[in-house]
C-alpha cells in the first residue's frame, strides 16, 4: 500500500484501475480502497481480482506474508470510500489436495463505480 499511495496521480483523472491478485500485499485495505477511489474519476471504475482465504489456505507460497480478504470485507470497504453499483462474481476453477486436505482454487471479481 505504501507504495501505492506515493504515485503522483492527480484526483479524479483515472478511467480505471485494474488490480490483479494485490489485494494479498496490502495491509490497509481501507486506505487503499480509498487511494484508488481518488484517482478515479467520476464513473471510473475499479476492478479486483483474488483468491478467497480458504483457497489460500491450500497454496503453499500463501504462508510468506500473504493477507487473505473476504469478499465481504473488500466490498465493505469500497462502500466505505464511496464505490456504488459494486458487484462480486466468484469463480470456482477447481479443486487440490495439499496433505490429505482439498482446498478449492478459486477467483473472486469484485467491481466498483465512482
Amino acid at each position: 500500500h505504501s507504495e501505492f499511495s506515493k504515485i503522483e496521480v492527480q484526483e479524479n483523472t483515472l478511467m480505471g484501475i485494474i488490480s490483479a491478485n494485490v489485494l494479498y500485499f496490502i495491509d490497509d485495505l481501507k486506505a487503499f480502497v480509498e487511494r484508488a477511489y481518488y484517482c478515479l474519476n467520476t464513473g471510473g471504475k475499479f476492478v479486483t481480482g483474488f483468491s478467497s482465504p480458504n483457497a489460500l489456505k491450500g497454496q503453499p507460497f500463501a504462508e510468506y506474508g500473504f493477507i487473505a480478504y473476504k469478499a465481504d470485507a473488500v466490498i465493505a470497504a469500497m462502500e466505505e470510500a464511496g464505490f456504488k453499483n459494486i458487484t462480486s462474481d466468484y469463480h470456482l476453477e477447481g479443486e487440490v489436495e495439499v496433505v490429505d486436505q482439498t482446498y478449492p482454487v478459486d477467483t473472486i471479481i469484485i467491481r466498483g463505480e465512482k
